[in-house]
């Protein structure tokens, strides 16, 4: 009888391994391999247990203010890893990477690591987040780089941060951008252009780090200044994000009725066909998924030139870069989008053939699929 291979996916959230992570959990399954999902469950919790696929409540919290609790889910990953006897542990964000480290210490597992980004603890300049990392760079030296572990990398400039610091050597560190865009489902639509109207689309998470506050204030500045635009924002608040945007701000633009606030949306495919231009100022991202479905989707991008962002946009080709924290060029960038059809058809044609060479999650598994050998 043949055993099936037995991989196990950790993730802070269910969320992200269904909206991130479902095509390849598909394929891995329909392949013969025997998946073990960890996640701490919510909203998807039906969804991943609809798989053929063991799924298991994780106990990990998103932050760094639960630390006996994420201790005593170390415990139990580890005991899980021994007890089921996996053989690949692929873990996800860095926190899931720094737990699975630890729980696999000195056991034979293949440690799958996928940096998606590196998050508020490396954005964030404070005092208490320097002393954070102060206090973590050595436990990730000491854990991170081991013979057994490979790391993913969704852009260069994280790949490079990883190996001048000492985290992983650069034989154990793989390139692969994103975690794939069914271009099948995101397709352009067929676009008349003859509309003088323009809308964007702010398609994440409302954040600071996101640049919410510099497209509220572009957005806004285009409505003073008369200009024939819509402004979609598709994204939930997420209030225990420290970069998160109180309810009350949120609430007082609003009060303006110029934007439409839609909230997170499960069908952004659909979404995608009703606008003209997506707009991300992030202030870094691991690789933004939402910029690569709206390649796929036959869209004019604007977002900052920053690692994630500028991945997927090349400068005059398919979208333009900004500086980030800045609403100027912002503001002009999307005023002139706004009054030139051609440019917005002719970056749109771009960013479709991007999206199709690098981004498709064929070619993402497939290369993701590598590194469980």
């Amino acid at each position: 009888m043949i055993t099936k291979k037995k991989i196990l996916f950790l993730a802070n959230s269910d969320w992200y391994l269904y909206n991130f992570r479902l095509p390849l959990i598909n394929a891995l399954i329909e392949q013969g391999y025997k998946l073990h999902l960890f996640a701490p469950l919510g909203k998807y919790e039906d969804e991943l247990r609809s798989l053929n696929a063991e799924v298991n409540d994780a106990t990990l919290s998103r932050g760094a203010n639960q630390p006996l609790n994420d201790l005593k889910f170390l415990f139990k990953l580890r005991n899980y890893l021994v007890s089921e006897q996996i053989e690949t542990l692929h873990s996800f964000t860095l926190k899931s990477c720094f737990i699975s480290s630890i729980a696999s210490y000195k056991l034979n597992v293949n440690l799958v690591q996928s940096i998606t980004g590196l998050g508020y603890l490396f954005i964030n300049n404070s005092f208490i987040n320097r002393l954070r990392l102060l206090i973590l760079k050595p436990l990730f030296r000491f854990f991170f780089n081991k013979e057994n572990a490979k790391f993913i990398f969704q852009n260069l400039d994280d790949q490079q941060l990883f190996i001048d610091s000492g985290f992983c050597s650069a034989s154990q560190a793989y390139l692969i951008k994103g975690s794939g865009v069914d271009c099948k489902k995101f397709q352009p639509r067929v676009r008349k252009y003859k509309d003088s109207n323009c809308t964007f689309l702010f398609p994440s998470r409302i954040l600071i780090d996101k640049g919410i506050l510099e497209f509220l204030h572009a957005s806004k500045k285009l409505k003073e200044n008369k200009v024939n635009t819509n402004f979609i924002i598709a994204g939930d608040h997420d209030f225990s994000n420290p970069s998160s945007v109180s309810e009350a701000e949120i609430n007082k633009w609003m009060d303006l009725n110029i934007f439409n606030f839609i909230g997170h949306v499960h069908n952004m495919h659909e979404i995608f066909q009703k606008v003209d231009v997506v707009v991300l100022p992030s202030y870094r991202e691991g690789l933004s998924k939402a910029l690569a479905e709206a390649a796929a989707s036959g869209l004019p991008i604007i977002t900052t030139d920053v690692p994630g962002c500028r991945d997927v946009v090349e400068d005059n080709y398919n979208g333009y870069l900004v500086k980030p924290m800045e609403i100027e060029s912002l503001y002009e960038c999307m005023y002139k989008l706004s009054n030139d059809v051609q440019i917005r058809k002719n970056f749109g044609l771009a960013s479709r053939l991007i999206a199709e060479n690098i981004f498709d999650v064929e070619i993402i598994n497939k290369l993701t699929k590598k590194l469980y050998l």
